[in-house]
């Protein structure tokens, strides 16, 4: 069992049509809705960090190169959170779920780290469900079970 988290604009048809080709992995989407009240705030949060670093290195003189990264991240951010304010957008938390199934235990250790590569091929970094297991099974089946690190992800 793996999950990730990964941001619904990071993921691409693409990904999903490997880890089907790969054969025998389940997989599971979850995509849960942030309040609003919580996304204003990460994205408030997410300027100021941002606002911080263009006046410690920019204002005072410090890497000129980062000036554009830091204004595009600080009127994104700001857009961004403009627009869930006044109600045009929504954020959501996504997580995908794998299941990697085979007939024994040295092919399931083969086709794990297997599948291990072919999604940091991808770019999607995937953690082991280690002790997790039996929850991530509930979490494969159309129950409407949140996934395993919910808490952690605040849903």
């Amino acid at each position: 069992m793996y999950s990730t988290a990964v941001l619904p604009a990071a993921l691409v048809p693409w990904v999903l049509d490997r880890a089907y080709a790969f054969g025998d992995v389940e997989v599971s989407l979850h995509v849960v809705p942030v309040p609003n009240r919580d996304a204003v705030n990460k994205l408030t949060r997410k300027y100021t960090e941002a606002a911080s670093q263009y006046e410690l290195e920019v204002v005072r003189g410090g890497h000129i190169t980062n000036r554009p990264e830091l204004e595009r991240k600080m009127a994104e951010a700001e857009n961004v959170r403009q627009a869930i304010q006044f109600g045009y957008d929504r954020m959501y938390y996504c997580c995908l779920l794998f299941a990697v199934s085979s007939s024994s235990p040295d092919e399931l250790e083969a086709r794990c780290q297997a599948f291990e590569n072919l999604m940091a091929g991808a770019g999607i970094r995937v953690q082991a469900l280690e002790y997790w297991q039996d929850r991530g099974i509930h979490h494969l089946l159309p129950l409407g079970i949140l996934p395993p690190h919910a808490a952690r992800w605040q849903y």
